[in-house]
């Protein structure tokens, strides 16, 4: 969360008490929407990152922002020109925040809308998610673990 922060400031964009401002206009606080539907899509673009770095920093605007644009950035990235992103990468960034004690809606959402919901990821992102750690989750079935699953299940439908 720290680097998503510096990179925003890097950008001009700061977090002055408990609110987002533009450092060139300080007068009108940001939204976690505005700098997400400004900045997130920029992370992909930062060549002094490799794609890798550029995921973590993504997943770190998400934990900061707690905005599903973000989610949606990462997404655009990951199906965009490019090719996909690395999903090793990827997919530990959706585990943690499903396991995390926090909040997880724009996690869970864009899991729902964005990727259960497409035939073409459904399958892979399940297994990621959840499929292919459940022996181990149920071996293991510690309170992380168990929140993970509980929140796949209730947005897999």
């Amino acid at each position: 969360m720290e680097d998503a922060r510096r990179w925003l400031a890097e950008r001009g964009v700061v977090e002055v008490g408990d609110r987002w401002v533009d450092a060139e206009g300080p007068e009108r606080p940001l939204t976690g929407n505005e700098i997400a539907l400004s900045w997130a899509g920029e992370v992909f673009t930062d060549e002094c990152l490799d794609v890798a770095e550029q995921v973590r920093l993504a997943f770190g605007l998400l934990d900061l922002l707690d905005d599903y644009w973000v989610t949606c950035e990462i997404r655009f990235a990951d199906r965009g020109s490019e090719g996909s992103l690395p999903a090793d990468v990827l997919w530990d960034g959706y585990r943690r925040r499903l396991e995390a004690d926090r909040d997880a809606e724009a996690v869970t959402y864009s899991l729902w809308v964005d990727w259960f919901e497409d035939h073409d990821t459904v399958a892979t992102a399940f297994a990621e998610v959840l499929g292919n750690d459940i022996d181990h989750v149920v071996a293991e079935g510690s309170d992380a673990l168990l929140r993970r699953a509980d929140r796949v299940l209730a947005c897999s439908g």
